[in-house]
């Protein structure tokens, strides 16, 4: 084994080491950083964007809900005109007051039992 004196080791290092390499590693590492950044910026863009369109939403979905609740057409149509619909609205429904005939008839009826 040969020893190497102090001042060839220090010019084969200075030989070896290239003076550009801690530029070019730390140009790298910069962009690393800028693209997980980046990327980490645009994940959590988005959560929020989605959060803020979800938000948006609660008007609709409230409407949809008491949409849902409300009874269809054929059902307030039957509520509000009764059984027959609107076309027998003012027919004679049982209970209904017969009139002053029906009265007369009743009476007479009595009248011959």
């Amino acid at each position: 084994m040969t020893a190497v004196p102090p001042a060839s080791l220090a010019a084969a290092l200075a030989d070896a080491i290239d003076p550009l390499a801690e530029i070019r590693y730390r140009r790298q590492l910069c962009r690393e950083a800028y693209e997980r950044g980046r990327a980490a910026g645009i994940a959590e863009g988005r959560a929020a964007a989605d959060a803020d369109w979800f938000a948006s939403l609660a008007p609709a979905r409230a409407g949809a809900r008491v949409a849902a609740r409300t009874p269809v057409h054929a059902e307030l149509e039957k509520l509000r005109w009764g059984p027959g619909g609107r076309d027998h609205f003012g027919d004679p429904r049982p209970g209904d007051y017969t009139g002053e005939t029906a009265r007369q008839d009743k009476a007479a009826k009595r009248g011959a039992a």
